[in-house]
């Protein structure tokens, strides 16, 4: 195995440290993904790829889509863990009136629904969308933005069977997703369309990944 000693910690954003992790120490250098902000374990491989990536650094999974090329641009990402980690922080871990298996259920009826969309690609780990633009319009040759994203979105929401505030949840991916439409504007000051339900601990939900899931 290769050293990782010429990689320039100036230029990646190494996390050794983090919740996820238990707030322990690694041997192993952490680093957050230029793109979709994944917390990833850094191997030896990785060390060319970022010289050759102007010193950005890119998990896996970006990596073999093509979202560390200019064709990211076209790329939006999506998430709709601000339903599951609300299920799991206070229907699970507060009230105690679900199941972690039903909440596994939930998220396989949505994944479902939005794996049949060839628009939509989906990260296990992160519970991201990852929705590619460059195939959606009005011309001829693309598919209409109301079918080709709306639909789904709406569709996929609809899996998790929201009691409340479903309206106002589904306008903020509807006013965002027109934004990057219209403009390839992402939200502002994010790179994650990552809306939340009302009365929420945000800091816990706006984070949680599979291993949060995983520990129960």
């Amino acid at each position: 195995m290769k050293s990782l000693d010429n990689i320039n910690p100036s230029t990646v954003n190494f996390l050794p440290i983090k919740e996820n992790l238990n707030g322990e120490l690694h041997k192993e250098p952490y680093a957050e993904c230029s793109f979709c902000e994944k917390l990833f374990k850094i191997t030896s491989v990785h060390q060319n790829l970022i010289n050759k990536l102007n010193n950005k650094t890119y998990c896996n999974f970006c990596i073999r889509h093509g979202y560390q090329t200019k064709a990211k641009k076209n790329i939006l990402i999506l998430t709709f863990r601000g339903i599951i980690g609300h299920y799991y922080y206070h229907c699970y871990k507060k009230n105690k009136s679900m199941w972690v298996s039903e909440i596994k259920d939930y998220i396989d009826a949505h994944i479902e629904v939005g794996m049949e969309s060839p628009f939509f690609n989906y990260d296990t780990e992160t519970f991201l969308w990852f929705v590619d633009f460059s195939r959606i319009g009005n011309s001829a040759k693309k598919i209409n933005k109301e079918i080709a994203v709306m639909g789904v979105v709406s569709n996929m929401i609809s899996t998790f069977d929201i009691k409340h505030n479903t309206n106002n949840f589904y306008s903020k991916y509807v006013d965002a997703i027109n934004l990057f439409y219209s403009r390839r504007k992402r939200p502002v000051g994010k790179k994650i369309l990552n809306p939340t339900l009302d009365n929420c601990n945000i800091d816990k939900i706006k984070n949680f990944t599979s291993k949060d899931l995983n520990r129960y």
